[in-house]
């Protein structure tokens, strides 16, 4: 009798400590489980981050294209106008074009800053 008792004692206090195991496993799944949806949820918003900068990127690579397009079409005027114009006249149309080639070459200036301010934007959210 006292050895079952015994064995009685030892069964409650291997299946004390087994609760508590449990209890304990119990706890670490779930604060491991917390912090993976936490991440996830920065993971998301992180994602939907970049695909909002590489849309803004992507459109500003558009703009310098345009621009680049642009210019090009302004040198090229530039240069029919210096051919056939008189001297008087091949100096006015220079001027203009040398204008609106600074113009573009502003326009393409900032939105070239724009993107390494985008591009800085993206560095400083991926270090949060």
């Amino acid at each position: 009798v006292i050895e079952l008792e015994k064995s009685e004692q030892t069964t409650k206090q291997d299946n004390e400590r087994l609760v508590e195991q449990v209890e304990s496993l119990q706890f670490l799944w779930k604060d491991n489980q917390d912090e993976i949806d936490k991440l996830t949820g920065q993971n998301k918003a992180l994602q939907k981050l970049n695909q909002q900068l590489s849309t803004k990127l992507n459109e500003h690579r558009l703009q310098i294209k345009n621009l680049k397009e642009e210019m090009d079409q302004v040198h090229f005027k530039a240069k029919q106008s210096i051919q056939y114009q008189k001297s008087k006249q091949l100096a006015e149309e220079s001027q203009k074009a040398q204008e609106n080639s600074q113009q573009v070459a502003d326009e393409a200036k900032k939105t070239l800053e724009k993107i390494d301010q985008l591009v800085a934007d993206i560095q400083s959210s991926i270090e949060i």
